[in-house]
């Protein structure tokens, strides 16, 4: 089995254009990937190598993770656990959680992406 990472972003308008396109060809790209704990490794390791902080209303609108096999779009409050999670690894601790992430108004850290 070939190892899951990700290959790019892309934001909400695009995968409204894959929905439509979804319609018309058949094919697996165009379809919203397994958030399994393969692709969630994928995406904590993506985040950890290039450094990117980014809140949950901003990975709906315009930091979307892009994989061979589609993409995957949490909810604001999934994102932020997920950011928490990736901060907590990198300062080695456990004192974040998804409110410190889930919206960038109200997230402490400088997003970066």
């Amino acid at each position: 089995m070939k190892p899951v990472r990700v290959t790019g972003w892309i934001d909400y308008e695009t995968v409204e254009r894959f929905a439509q396109a979804e319609q018309i060809i058949q094919s697996p790209i165009y379809h919203e990937a397994p958030y399994d704990q393969a692709h969630k490794d994928a995406i904590i390791k993506e985040l950890i190598d290039k450094g990117y902080v980014i809140c949950g209303d901003t990975h709906q609108t315009s930091c979307i993770p892009w994989f061979e096999d589609g993409y995957v779009l949490l909810s604001m409050r999934a994102w932020g656990e997920l950011m928490a999670e990736v901060v907590n690894i990198i300062r080695r601790t456990n004192k974040y959680t998804y409110m410190d992430f889930y919206m960038a108004s109200t997230c402490r850290f400088k997003e970066e992406w």
